[in-house]
């Protein structure tokens, strides 16, 4: 539910590698604006995804499915690293974001899906955060359960922008910046 803003620092300004952060907004650090689209060399290899709290499956899932997806394809990375942080979770305290288990899963299977048709299937999840030991324990499954099952990668989802609803105005703001 934070943004990586000390990854989003350190490679800002670096074309090679990409920065993708889905976090809610207003929260600490306070950045993460979906017009944070990297620097200098680095414009376009940066992208946030802003959450108002509440914000639960139908918008996080379609944005991991539909853009995150489509924006991993054309970069064509040599290996995904994910910091997995389990606070976007409903009930969390310290959180106002509504995730449920099966939300994360399929989170968790797009960048799976993602990894195999673009890293040669290289991925590794790092442990951020969360800070309810029931979120805790059923996110940590999620990719351990994905990096395990042989599943075919599921399609990408054609683009509809109007399905997602309120976050429609940040889609309008991603697509020209990453030429969806």
């Amino acid at each position: 539910m934070h943004n990586g803003n000390g990854t989003q620092a350190i490679f800002e300004r670096d074309p090679n590698v990409l920065f993708i952060s889905s976090h809610q907004l207003p929260a600490f650090p306070g950045s993460g604006r979906a017009t944070e689209i990297g620097a200098g060399p680095g414009v376009g290899a940066t992208l946030n995804c802003p959450l108002p709290a509440e914000t639960g499956d139908d918008v996080v899932v379609a944005f991991y499915e539909q853009v995150a997806s489509r924006v991993l394809e054309r970069f064509a990375p040599e290996l995904i690293l994910v910091s997995a942080g389990f606070d976007l979770m409903a009930g969390d305290p310290l959180a106002q974001l509504t995730v449920t288990p099966d939300g994360v899963r399929r989170i968790v299977a797009a960048l799976v899906a993602a990894a195999d048709r673009t890293a040669g299937g290289r991925i590794a999840f790092f442990l951020e955060g969360g800070y309810d030991l029931d979120n805790l324990r059923s996110g940590v499954h999620a990719p351990c359960e994905a990096s395990t099952a042989p599943s075919a990668p599921p399609p990408i989802a054609a683009w509809n922008p109007t399905a997602l609803g309120p976050a429609e105005a940040h889609l309008a703001r991603w697509r020209p910046a990453f030429t969806l």
